[in-house]
């Protein structure tokens, strides 16, 4: 939970502490819905945010990571959920849905299915927004970097993953219907120029890494776990020693369109 919270905190400093890049006013009344919740900071810090009657509705697969059922306001719900299959009463529903970072979730073949399930879920005029990190621009950092990136890749090559979601997305939501389909991109930095102390994203992006490692292991990507661990750790010395160390996110927006 303190390593997504963290994560959070590193997103949210990247596009300068902006919840919400859609170009939406909620309004009273409006349902706002976080798909792979997880903790719920997002979501309850833009229901702490918003002034306006609003119901906020966050789904995950597993309920553990939800936050303390006495400490939800009234406005909040948090629901078992997957969001391969959306309830059908929820068509034409919400204002606002929100994902981010389930590139190590979702096959290859079920984004479309998650577009279109939007899609379905949103109010007319309503708007989807996505952050998804992008495996392939961390390959210029450098050999170790590239090194581990590569092994990730092969990974998620074998699982049926998408390493490039981030730059299928925009494609997957206008297939689906979207319009006004935006995207930026923010670099967030590691190694010696994130800066000191904990509130950085680079323990938590080793720590991701190495938690991958028996992972890796049953893969057959690596021939032993040494292999493996070494090469994350030169991966992290070499952030310390190289001027462009980041990791690049994308967020990606887009409308339902009023007339469907």
């Amino acid at each position: 939970a303190s390593r997504l919270n963290l994560q959070h905190t590193n997103l949210l400093r990247a596009v300068d502490g902006n919840l919400v890049l859609a170009p939406l006013q909620l309004q009273s009344d409006d349902n706002v819905l976080e798909c792979a919740t997880g903790t719920g900071i997002w979501l309850l810090q833009l229901l702490s945010k918003t002034q306006a009657e609003v119901s906020f509705t966050g789904i995950d697969l597993s309920p553990h990571l939800f936050p303390p059922t006495r400490t939800i306001p009234p406005n909040a719900t948090f629901l078992t959920q997957s969001i391969l299959s959306l309830p059908p009463d929820w068509s034409n529903k919400f204002a606002l849905i929100h994902q981010r970072l389930l590139i190590a979730a979702l096959r290859t073949t079920e984004w479309p299915l998650v577009a279109d399930n939007y899609f379905r879920a949103l109010r007319p005029g309503g708007w989807v927004q996505f952050c998804e990190v992008d495996p392939p621009g961390c390959m210029s950092v450098g050999p170790a970097t590239a090194r581990v990136r590569g092994m990730q890749r092969e990974l998620m090559r074998k699982r049926g993953l998408d390493w490039e979601c981030a730059t299928h997305l925009p494609g997957w939501l206008a297939n689906s219907g979207f319009v006004h389909v935006e995207t930026v991109m923010r670099k967030v930095p590691v190694g010696a120029r994130a800066g000191d102390g904990d509130n950085n994203y680079t323990e938590a992006c080793v720590g991701m890494f190495l938690a991958l490692t028996v992972t890796m292991l049953a893969a057959e990507i690596v021939v032993d776990e040494g292999q493996y661990i070494d090469a994350v750790k030169n991966m992290r010395e070499e952030w310390d020693t190289v001027d462009n160390a980041h990791v690049p996110f994308h967020w990606i927006w887009a409308q339902k369109p009023f007339q469907c």
